[in-house]
């Protein structure tokens, strides 16, 4: 197994004090693990090697497929081949303002030329430009690349001079992907990085692939992660991804296999292991929310039935309405009273995942899982699109602040249990981006999750993508810190295409399982080849102003017209059939 490479088991030289605990907890364990796994040893490959570093204290797992895992001491000499990881220092130098300081600006985004193969991980088309953050999550090299940014050897050393990297990383040219690095300084050095709330950001977007959550279906939002990949050896390709939870726990694993296999292989296995830990606060985390905006309150009184004064509230209370209705309510002091006005009033001032839990329990309820997760998604969602910046009331910065009402969103006043926040947390900085969103509790409507309908589907073994999916079918699921359409329409593609069908009419209708779906829309496709969404009823074409181009779009189109049938799976046919659609009716276009 590449992980374990014999190398000096030395301190690091600029070990800051906080880490020396971790690292000597690290050499503790692989002085008591005395059989050690080696580099040759491919066997090991057929399972994923997951390193946890929870609370500085490493748990080094082997899982199978299956879901069976095994735990033992992590071996003092373990080490593996950077890969692509080498990203995430640069992108630190980046993000933490070190290379502005150095250079005197900010970087250039990336603007692709059309002639590097390269760019297949940066952009589609010649002219397409790539930000920072993007540039990270699909791991663009050239971006990167210390030669595109001019980074001078001695500044890169200066700025890290003071932070810890790794040992190796610390001369700007040993920063590549063939360099192996001890996981007693990789784990530590990805606790410590710069700028590591924006990278957690930035990378949740892995979980949300283009091509659709296939991870985060699996995973959620738990995993903020760079992938990696490179080889043994024997070439035996070797992949895997390190980063961090949601609440900054950094983790590392590898297997044999591309980081794609070796995430939808080990899906499952590492959903039943990996912690879904409340995520880190930051600054736009907050939610100020106005309770009980439709109700006024006439007087709040304690538990010993004395008028509660103003300020935060702890324990048990009674507020009592101006319509005379009474409720009881209990405080984990995020609730404020307010008397100043002689009209009593209470605040709730929440983390966004203490919100959602607290709106899951109010408006609906944790169970049945699945269900729960989409209307989490869409509550979130729904405070994104319609909360107001406003100032924090115990600290610098904003929350968002909105009604707690039947207008906008109910919101318990009590503390949300913990199955509701563990929703929330497995959902954290998930939202549906695209049109305004709704939900009922049994009225359908456009863009509107019915809770009883999604109840019946996650009873029936959808997923929470698949509830979203129908309730939301113009929508995508993406991050709320980093909102990225995956769906960018072709419009004029779509155009040709609605054009088209009545032409092809006669053709299809004769041909048997035709069933003509609604128009689809049409997606500009970011990497690959061409594909459809059966699901979402969209197709993702490079464009239509060449023939290639709109056989690709009569390819899949057709594929949705005969998803039902045996016929819309068989690559040949359906190629033939968009060539008898097109051809003698545009090639002189050409």
């Amino acid at each position: 197994m590449a992980l374990l490479n014999p190398l000096a088991t030395q301190l690091p030289s600029q070990l800051p004090r906080g880490l020396i605990r971790w690292v000597a907890l690290l050499v503790m364990a692989g002085i008591v693990h005395s059989k050690l796994v080696q580099a040759a040893d491919l066997s090991n490959l057929s399972q994923l090697h997951l390193v946890i570093a929870s609370k500085g204290e490493p748990s080094y797992w082997q899982l199978k497929p299956d879901g069976s895992a095994t735990k033992q001491p992590l071996p003092v000499d373990a080490s593996a081949p950077l890969g692509s990881l080498w990203k995430l220092w640069v992108y630190a130098y980046l993000a933490d303002g070190g290379y502005a300081a150095d250079i005197g600006h900010t970087e250039a985004p990336y603007i692709c030329q059309g002639n590097n193969t390269e760019e297949i991980y940066c952009c589609s088309n010649k002219g397409e430009q790539v930000e920072r953050d993007a540039a990270l999550a699909k791991s663009c090299g050239l971006y990167f690349n210390p030669a595109r940014l001019n980074i001078d050897p001695a500044q890169w050393r200066n700025y890290w001079q003071a932070r810890y990297i790794p040992d190796a990383l610390r001369e700007l040219d040993q920063v590549k992907p063939e360099q192996s690095i001890p996981l007693r300084q990789l784990l530590p050095a990805l606790a410590q990085l710069p700028a590591q709330h924006q990278a957690r950001q930035a990378l949740l977007a892995v979980m949300l692939g283009p091509k659709g959550p296939l991870y985060a279906e699996q995973l959620g939002s738990r995993l903020r992660v760079k992938t990696w990949s490179w080889r043994t050896a024997q070439s035996v390709p070797i992949a895997g991804f390190a980063g961090w939870l949601a609440d900054g726990t950094p983790l590392w694993a590898q297997a044999e296999g591309t980081s794609a296999q070796v995430l939808q292989r080990y899906a499952q296995a590492l959903d039943a292991l990996v912690p879904n830990p409340a995520p880190a606060a930051h600054i736009a985390s907050c939610v100020l929310v106005n309770m009980f905006a439709a109700y006024p309150i006439s007087q709040v009184k304690t538990a010993q039935q004395q008028p509660a004064e103003s300020g935060l509230l702890s324990g048990q209370y009674e507020v009592i309405f101006q319509n005379g209705n009474r409720l009881m309510i209990n405080s984990n002091e995020t609730l404020r009273l307010d008397t100043s006005n002689g009209q009593p009033h209470i605040t709730a001032q929440l983390t966004q995942e203490d919100y959602v839990a607290r709106v899951l329990e109010r408006e609906a309820a944790p169970e049945p899982m699945e269900a729960a997760k989409a209307l989490s998604i869409v509550a979130r969602t729904y405070l994104w699109q319609n909360a107001a910046a406003t100032p924090n009331l115990t600290g610098s910065g904003e929350c968002l602040s909105i009604d707690d009402s039947s207008k906008t969103q109910r919101v318990s006043p009590n503390p949300a249990s913990r199955k509701a926040l563990q929703i929330a947390y497995w959902t954290a900085d998930l939202i549906s981006q695209g049109m305004p969103v709704r939900y009922h509790l049994d009225q359908p409507g456009s863009n509107r999750l019915v809770w009883q309908i999604a109840v019946k589907q996650a009873q029936q073994g959808a997923k929470f993508t698949d509830i979203l999916n129908h309730a939301l079918p113009q929508n995508d699921l993406a991050s709320a810190q980093q909102t990225i359409r995956f769906c960018q329409p072709l419009a004029q593609a779509q155009t040709w295409l609605q054009q088209q069908l009545p032409k092809w009419r006669a053709v299809l209708t004769a041909e048997p399982g035709f069933q003509p779906p609604p128009l689809p829309a049409i997606c500009q496709l970011q990497s690959g080849n061409p594909y459809n969404e059966v699901a979402r009823n969209r197709i993702f074409a490079r464009g239509f102003y060449s023939l290639q181009q709109r056989l690709d779009i009569a390819h899949e189109y057709l594929h949705l017209a005969f998803a039902d049938y045996p016929s819309g799976q068989d690559e040949t046919y359906i190629e033939q059939l968009a060539r008898r659609l097109l051809l003698g009716q545009e090639t002189t276009h050409d």
